[in-house]
């Protein structure tokens, strides 16, 4: 096997684990989304990896959590990122 071959090979094997890696780290974010639907708790719809406050530091929190209130009622779920 010459060097071009095994240059291939890696490249390839890279681009695998890489994309492995990708899906895997979604999947990992979204596990929990559609839990608190099952038990029938309003969520609030969430970005697909991010979670229900992908613009959190743009808004004041107080604020934001009244107007969810006043929608969803006093009792709703809210989808964090689940990075940690």
């Amino acid at each position: 096997m010459d060097i071009l071959g095994i240059l291939i090979w890696t490249i390839a094997v890279l681009i695998g684990l890489i994309f492995v890696g990708v899906v895997g780290l979604v999947i990992y974010a979204r596990w929990y989304h559609g839990t608190l639907e099952q038990v029938g708790i309003p969520v609030i719809k969430p970005h697909w990896f991010l979670g229900s406050n992908p613009d959190a530091h743009k808004r004041i929190q107080p604020i934001v959590d009244l107007e969810r209130a006043k929608k969803y009622g006093h009792v709703y779920g809210v989808s964090s990122a689940k990075i940690n």
